[in-house]
């Protein structure tokens, strides 16, 4: 018989296989025996390409996360009929000891229409808190310069981990707002917290800033030494190799690791500019107006990457920008600045 198919002891929730080898175990509750499995796999050198697993409740949640696995089998003590179907639809072969209409908990309430793996991925990521990003609050936020208000927000929430896309009109105070972030100028009154933090008390490099690049500059410095900028100095030197090669391939610009920064394509720039962040682990993202000099195919190339970033390390990311395409592209929330007084 099947390892996946036989009981599981007292105490364990779940038992994931490779095969018919015990590879992983957990006894935690509610989703976190999956988000432990993810953290194993993505660890971890070997190659399971044939896993199998034993949960002991499983609803739509669940099996979205299973999906995403790459789990092929599966038997559960408990599933919902939704989580079955689902399972149904993406080929993955189903046991289970006891079958009910749904379980009786939030998570099912929430995802009860929804069949995308994706965004039930996001969701579920977000909601129990399995992300890099960090919250943001704006609370009665007035910013400007000199005393002369630009632009007020009244309130502005997103959750660590989510996405927003912000645009508005030239001259709004799109840029006073970014600098506003990155703390270069002080609010003229109300709050930014991130985290729940001001931010005068935040880590150095919890927010990483992604600029327009437009100017031709001539500077000898490579694309890896732009790079580890982002990096904790107190890694070895192994885990700031491995660091910066992980950084690169993610975003698709390892073969430019030797070449200057400045002699790159603006698609080029961006895609290293991202690749910095990553290095920094940074929490925010803050990207402004990134495809205003992006040929087609570098465009494609950067909403693939923020797609990846969305299903990978999932950072809060900030998009400013006016460009319908990369808005529709993408489908993330969007936040209008309008004129005051509108």
């Amino acid at each position: 018989m099947d390892k996946y198919l036989e009981n599981l002891i007292e105490g364990t929730t779940l038992n994931v296989f490779n095969n018919n080898d015990l590879i992983f175990k957990s006894s935690s509750s509610w989703l976190y025996p999956l988000f432990e499995l993810e953290s194993f796999l993505n660890n971890n050198t070997n190659k399971f390409d044939n896993l199998s697993a034993h949960d002991t409740v499983g609803g739509k949640a669940a099996a979205a996360l299973m999906i995403k696995l790459n789990i092929k089998r599966v038997n559960f003590n408990l599933i919902s009929e939704k989580a079955k179907n689902l399972l149904d639809d993406n080929n993955i072969k189903v046991n289970y000891s006891k079958i009910i209409d749904k379980l009786l908990c939030k998570t099912e309430d929430l995802f009860e229409k929804e069949n995308s793996i994706d965004f039930i991925y996001e969701k579920i990521k977000i909601r129990a808190k399995q992300v890099q990003g960090l919250s943001l609050k704006l609370n009665n936020l007035v910013i400007g310069y000199n005393n002369k208000e630009i632009y007020k927000f009244d309130y502005l929430e997103i959750n660590g981990g989510e996405s927003l896309i912000i645009e508005g009109e030239n001259g709004i105070g799109k840029t006073t707002f970014i600098k506003t972030i990155l703390n270069e100028i002080e609010p003229l009154s109300g709050e930014i917290l991130i985290n729940n933090k001001e931010l005068s008390k935040l880590e150095s490099k919890t927010i990483g800033y992604i600029k327009q690049e437009k100017e031709n500059q001539d500077f000898p410095i490579s694309v890896k030494e732009v790079v580890s900028m982002g990096i904790n100095k107190k890694l070895s030197k192994t885990e700031k190799s491995y660091l910066i090669d992980t950084s690169l391939r993610k975003c698709k610009v390892s073969h430019l690791i030797d070449r200057n920064y400045y002699s790159l394509s603006g698609g080029e720039k961006q895609k290293v500019s991202l690749a910095r962040c990553l290095c920094q682990k940074a929490r925010i993202l803050i990207l402004d107006e990134p495809t205003s000099f992006l040929d087609k195919e570098s465009k494609t190339q950067l909403i693939t990457i923020l797609k990846a970033l969305r299903q990978g390390e999932m950072p809060t990311i900030l998009l400013i920008t006016h460009d319908k395409e990369i808005k529709d592209e993408l489908g993330w929330n969007t936040y209008k600045m309008e004129k005051l007084n509108a």
